[in-house]
């Protein structure tokens, strides 16, 4: 069996109005009424799919995003990575992500929902999978309600 690890970042600013989607879950309050600016900017699907596309050193994050193609959506993506792993016989082995910013609170069902939608979509197990928030305790952009980023580090297993 081999054994791969990927790492992956994700960083958006925050900017008034719009929507804020973290692993495909909707936070219509968001803080301070803020949204990720421009296109759909889920950066816990971004920062998971560039984790898996770097542990199989393939391609990057840009190269499976199809937003408008997916009704503005980043969850399409993971489906088109775990075909990429189903073509090499490898599977997500375990998957852990946290999220950085001031707000949203994401303890409880939140960061629960949001791990579903990242099992469901890799075909992961769903004990395989965490996703944590830190609030950079008031430092610098992503503590100061100017930005969000997530981080993902992901292990594969596998035949390949």
């Amino acid at each position: 069996m081999r054994a791969r690890v990927g790492w992956g970042y994700d960083i958006h600013a925050l900017a008034d109005g719009g929507r804020l989607v973290l692993g495909g879950v909707r936070f219509p309050d968001s803080p301070r009424g803020f949204a990720i600016a421009g296109h759909d900017g889920d950066v816990v699907v971004h920062a998971t799919v560039d984790a898996v596309l770097g542990a199989l050193a393939c391609g990057s994050v840009e190269d499976v995003l199809d937003s408008e193609a997916d009704g503005g959506s980043s969850l399409p993506a993971l489906g088109r990575v775990r075909a990429l792993l189903s073509r090499r016989s490898l599977r997500v082995g375990n998957l852990d992500c946290t999220i950085l910013a001031a707000a949203p609170r994401l303890a409880g069902r939140p960061a629960a929902e949001i791990g579903d939608n990242l099992a469901a979509g890799l075909g992961a197990d769903r004990d395989a999978v965490a996703v944590k928030a830190k609030t950079n305790d008031g430092i610098g952009v992503l503590g100061g309600f100017e930005a969000i980023a997530a981080v993902a580090i992901v292990g594969l297993e596998g035949e390949e």
